[in-house]
């Protein structure tokens, strides 16, 4: 999709070998990685795309630079920053440092059970009452509800790497007089736009799910639309990430709902939540919250309406697309 709105048949057919190869790594690698460790599913064949990303720079078809000029999604005037000043010595495996630390941390801690176990005793959550709304929706007491464990954490890792790649760039002296303090700020304000945004998205969820405006507003629709609702079920996936930013969180939300329903339909559950965590994962391309990560990035901030209407003209047929093909592999 990106090839395509580059430079349309050209930039697809120059990046296809590209695309391919990391889609395969990328898609293939989580497949067999889920049956390891889901949380280390997904970031190990990232990195090991890396990899092959510049290894494929090397080879013949990807070496020489390539660009269009009359590209209708590039703005030139962006791709320079000035007065920014390149670090002097700094080779590419000094650049990765940090991510290379960020790997290792990541794999030592989730897949070394020992370790993972003696870290993940220390965790600290908060208590709450039952509450129940008006039209009847529980939500049980805990003691401690979704317990953070801080040293098994994804930011932990973040964190622990990030440090360690501050204090490795300025013993080299690429981090100058000041530069820890701007490098601060500069994250700061780069990320409060977006910050907020996704802050403000989780709450509208978490308020609608403990509410029951979730799971009333689905379960009228599958009242109403019986077996056809199926054709439905990814859009409700892509609707839980466009709210909340998140596919996982989609998952949450509408999981259980999404199962409950196939059930009461006598359909099979597992292509039902299938289709959920597909269509959340097509949402998030068009979540509000991805696109403004996307444009504060691109520094581009404003543009979000302008992202949207072209994304939208290819998610949607794609969810279409997801949504027929299980109405007509379950319903009849």
């Amino acid at each position: 999709m990106v090839c395509w709105f580059y430079g349309k048949g050209r930039a697809v057919k120059k990046g296809l070998a590209a695309v391919m190869l990391i889609s395969l790594i990328q898609g293939g690698g989580q497949l067999l990685l889920t049956q390891v460790n889901t949380t280390i599913s997904c970031f190990v064949p990232s990195c090991i795309s890396l990899i092959v990303i510049l290894l494929l720079g090397r080879t013949r078809m990807y070496k020489e630079e390539w660009s269009l000029k009359d590209s209708p999604i590039m703005n030139r005037e962006f791709t320079k920053q000035e007065g920014e000043e390149l670090p002097q010595g700094m080779t590419l495996v000094q650049a990765f440092v940090p991510y290379f630390l960020l790997s290792a941390i990541t794999l030592i801690v989730l897949t070394i059970k020992p370790v993972h176990d003696l870290l993940g005793k220390f965790q600290f959550g908060f208590a709450f009452p039952e509450t129940v709304t008006g039209y009847g929706h529980v939500n049980k007491a805990s003691s401690s509800f979704s317990p953070l464990s801080p040293f098994t954490h994804a930011s932990f890792f973040l964190l622990v790497s990030s440090l360690a790649g501050l204090i490795y760039y300025k013993k080299n002296g690429w981090i100058k007089e000041g530069g820890t303090k701007r490098v601060f700020v500069k994250s700061v304000s780069m990320t409060m736009p977006s910050g907020i945004a996704v802050i403000g998205l989780v709450i509208m969820s978490k308020i609608m799910d403990g509410t029951g405006q979730t799971a009333v507003l689905a379960d009228g629709i599958a009242k109403v639309l019986g077996k056809a609702y199926i054709a439905l079920v990814p859009f409700v996936g892509l609707l839980g990430t466009f709210m909340t930013g998140s596919n996982m969180s989609s998952n949450i939300l509408f999981g259980g709902f999404q199962m409950t329903t196939a059930n009461l339909l006598h359909v099979n559950p597992a292509a039902v939540l299938g289709a959920q965590s597909a269509g959340g994962s097509i949402g998030s391309a068009v979540s509000p919250s991805k696109i403004i990560l996307g444009t504060t990035t691109a520094n581009i901030l404003g543009s979000e309406g302008e992202v949207l209407k072209r994304i939208l003209m290819v998610t949607v047929p794609v969810t279409i697309a997801i949504g027929v093909f299980l109405f007509f592999m379950l319903a009849i």
